[in-house]
């Protein structure tokens, strides 16, 4: 569990070099209200930004970040956390990306779809992240089956999910 408060939407977004200083002062310790902060709302050009640093942090920190947005965005839904989970979707450790499939829990749109259905195709993933996977694409099977998306969009996560299920392997 985090002990960053994060419901007073009032505090001021940093900046992103206030963000990039707090990721590489803090790697080690706690993520803190400013990491969090700064890391809502990134347009993709600053999640590239982040991902240099991102990227030199050690793991166990990127999985505490990872995991932290998904309990502060669960209690602050004015905190979006879309673009830097994308770039936890490429992260080394396995972890860090099952938890950026559930920061992205709510995103419904057919790129985020498209990008679960591209990792599910990879044979290299390892069970923790197929399984997240088919729970995510699960969602996408859904609303296919609910009409919410266009026909037959979601043909390639039941194909994926279906492969997962019939593989004894798994």
């Amino acid at each position: 569990m985090m002990d960053v408060n994060l419901n007073d939407s009032r505090e001021p977004k940093p900046d992103l070099e206030t963000t990039l200083s707090a990721l590489k002062s803090h790697a080690g310790s706690l993520p803190n209200a400013t990491i969090f902060y700064g890391l809502s709302g990134l347009s993709r050009e600053e999640a590239e930004q982040i991902r240099v640093v991102w990227e030199t942090l050690p793991a166990s920190f990127r999985r505490q970040i990872m995991r932290g947005m998904i309990e502060v965005s669960e209690n602050n839904f004015e905190l979006e956390y879309r673009a830097i989970a994308m770039v936890g979707l490429d992260d080394s450790d396995p972890a860090v990306r099952v938890a950026a499939i559930e920061v992205l829990w709510e995103d419904e749109t057919l790129e985020i779809m498209n990008r679960f259905i591209e990792m599910g195709q990879k044979s290299d993933q390892p069970a923790e992240v197929k399984a997240a996977l088919a729970t995510a694409l699960g969602r996408f099977i859904l609303l296919d089956e609910l009409g919410d998306i266009p026909s037959g969009y979601a043909q390639p996560a039941f194909s994926i999910v279906l492969s997962y299920f019939q593989d004894e392997t798994e």
